[in-house]
């Protein structure tokens, strides 16, 4: 007789693209191939809707209008209880709340994943913003849902917020296919041919939305001391966003437009990561940044900020170099380092994906993830 399938509702509110949607759909394309059925529910349409309609039959938009929506809440009962769904499992702190609701009326478990430091709740927002965010976390500790950290710091965040006992806090690290990142030298030489950077020019690249919290514009000023010493550097900016007009205005005023290549949104992270000479994430705060995941697949040397998990990733000169946050001086002399040492680079981008190949391949990530559903269901 042939076990009954375990059906999972997948529910995320955003539309990506992004680390936590990346995350999403590798769960979303590797669940079903372990026998388990997976129903995915979207709270917008967009990047994210398409890749998963392309992977899977069980595909639905359900919007919500924020705040409290309890209509919400009543929509995701109907599905579970239409569906017969056995666990749900949401992301980001709205999908979470919702869901821990959800599953709590409909009498089965839940776990909700965190990405970040918690989305800043418990710093910015207006006084009403930070009641709601204080109402929904009383609401979601009172009932029996585990929250999952991607990262220690993440782990810390969430305990400053809304204290829960240790067996509701596990900690899963983020996860990729690193076959993905196995990339041809031509493939790699097609890429710097278009931005038109020559086997003598050093490729410095940085993946990632293009929002303050990224810290773009001091990688920027970096950069501009960069080349500065060194002619033959180059810049790519792989992301779109609203700073955009304003980066570019950077460059200007910095003298170094022709060297600095915005590049938009893409979808060839691979390839263009195995063109790249350097891997920069100069970010104000991260959780576990899935671009330093693919950094490290792609073997490509990495200088980060030393904020959130990452230095849970990266361990200063061992596999990779870290700096302080918004200090355009250290990120200068961290540049200057790696584009003036080929072997340096090379150790570095040995060790990154030595990290990585141990600890963050997406099979490790799946099999924790199911290791957490057998146990829910379980109990």
């Amino acid at each position: 007789m042939r076990e009954k399938k375990i059906k999972l509702l997948h529910l995320i509110e955003t539309g990506g693209p992004g680390g936590a949607e990346s995350v999403y759909l590798s769960l979303a394309q590797e669940l079903p191939k372990r026998g388990m059925e997976v129903h995915n529910i979207l709270l917008k349409d967009g990047w994210l809707a398409g890749k998963v309609r392309a992977i899977s039959s069980h595909c639905e938009i359900i919007p919500s209008k924020g705040s409290l929506d309890v209509v919400f809440v009543k929509q995701l009962m109907k599905y579970i209880r239409e569906n017969e769904i056995d666990i749900v499992h949401s992301h980001l702190f709205d999908a979470n709340f919702y869901a821990a609701i959800a599953a709590h009326f409909c009498k089965i478990p839940h776990i909700g994943t965190e990405h970040g430091d918690v989305h800043h709740h418990d710093k910015s927002g207006s006084r009403f913003e930070k009641i709601k965010v204080k109402t929904k976390l009383k609401i979601f500790k009172r009932t029996k849902s585990v929250v999952v950290s991607v990262s220690k710091f993440t782990l810390e965040h969430l305990q400053h917020l809304i204290s829960l006992p240790v067996e509701r806090t596990p900690i899963v690290y983020n996860g990729i296919d690193g076959n993905r990142f196995k990339i041809s030298r031509p493939k790699m030489t097609r890429i710097r041919r278009e931005l038109g950077i020559t086997e003598n020019d050093l490729f410095i690249g940085t993946v990632g939305n293009l929002y303050p919290v990224k810290g773009q514009k001091y990688l920027l000023h970096a950069f501009h001391q960069t080349a500065g010493d060194h002619p033959n550097v180059h810049l790519g900016l792989v992301g779109r966003g609203k700073l955009l007009d304003e980066l570019k205005e950077t460059t200007r005023q910095l003298q170094v437009q022709e060297k600095v290549h915005f590049l938009g949104f893409r979808e060839d992270i691979p390839e263009l990561l195995a063109a790249m000479d350097v891997f920069v994430l100069p970010s104000l705060s991260e959780g576990m940044p899935v671009s330093i995941l693919e950094a490290m697949a792609s073997r490509t040397p990495i200088i980060a900020s030393e904020v959130g998990g990452i230095g849970e990733m990266i361990t200063h000169h061992k596999n990779g170099l870290l700096v302080p946050p918004r200090n355009v001086e250290k990120l200068a002399e961290n540049l200057h380092l790696l584009v003036s040492d080929p072997a340096l680079r090379k150790d570095l981008a040995a060790a990154a994906y030595e990290t990585f190949a141990a600890r963050f391949e997406v099979g490790e990530m799946i099999r924790q993830y199911q290791r957490l559903y057998n146990l829910m269901l379980i109990h």
